[in-house]
């Protein structure tokens, strides 16, 4: 698979607060240039982004926040791939994320929507650095989807 670049212009962003998911504020694209630590001042606040161009790696959204347990930035999504190939994504996450964490990623296939949801840790994602930007970490998680996409297809 090509990488698709995120279509910015057509971003949709959020920040709502953890406990009620209530909207605390809309924002423009310029807001993904901040910092990824803005989510450890913020702790209360997580970052829902949506855009179209998301559709081409099989996700509506992506919510970005800080795990208050562990202190790492997670990227929650669904990932609308068939259940039969769970093992290569689970594989795919193992080998690539850097890490022996038990945090660093989650997924659980959800029946009622036909889709995995999940929770993977973005500071084990290969490149991530501390001062990167949430667009960088959102590109992050991105071409991590593009990857595994790329291994469900070859092991079919």
């Amino acid at each position: 698979m090509e990488n698709k670049e995120l279509v910015l212009e057509d971003i949709y962003i959020e920040r709502c607060n953890k406990e009620t998911e209530e909207l605390i504020e809309e924002e423009l694209v310029t807001f993904l240039e901040k910092p990824i630590t803005y989510l450890k001042s913020k702790s209360n606040e997580f970052i829902y982004i949506e855009s179209p161009s998301l559709e081409d790696i099989k996700v509506d959204a992506i919510s970005l926040e800080l795990d208050d347990v562990f202190g790492v930035y997670n990227a929650l999504l669904g990932f609308k791939v068939q259940k039969k190939h769970e093992e290569v994504i689970r594989s795919y996450f193992e080998k690539t994320l850097e890490a022996d964490d038990p945090a660093k990623c989650g997924m659980m296939f959800n029946h009622d929507d036909g889709l995995w949801d999940i929770n993977v840790a973005v500071n084990y994602i290969p490149g991530y650095k501390e001062d990167v930007t949430i667009e960088g970490a959102l590109k992050l998680v991105t071409s991590l989807l593009e990857n595994i996409l790329d291994e469900v297809k070859n092991n079919k």
